[in-house]
């Protein structure tokens, strides 16, 4: 799917007495069905999954492990989605962690590389 961040680039000649069933998780349902108003679209938001990071242990376990490799130019950071990267953000400023890895980092697909 194409960024979803212009509304008026939707093709709304066709979106006349459109319903939306939106199944994608916050926060990315809300974004979607924002977008659908925008061009009249009716919406009904039911996510089918939720997302939630590890629990702080499991994260402190894995994450001090990774984060060891961060001088390794041949360690590769993958990112499979927005969310994801928004969690790991996320523990990283709470436990004030900098991330400056010497590797590459790959975010797959739109939303990831957005983040």
């Amino acid at each position: 799917m194409s960024k979803l961040t212009d509304a008026a680039a939707l093709p709304n000649t066709r979106l006349l007495n459109t319903r939306l069933l939106n199944t994608r998780p916050s926060p990315m349902a809300e974004e979607l069905s924002a977008l659908c108003e925008q061009v009249n679209v009716e919406t009904q938001v039911a996510p089918i999954i939720t997302t939630a990071p590890f629990a702080k242990e499991t994260l402190d376990v894995s994450l001090t492990a990774l984060l060891k490799n961060t001088p390794d130019p041949d360690f590769i950071w993958i990112f499979v989605s927005r969310t994801a990267v928004r969690h790991f953000a996320t523990y990283l400023l709470q436990n004030k962690i900098a991330f400056m890895p010497k590797g590459k980092i790959i975010a797959v697909g739109p939303g990831a590389e957005m983040n």
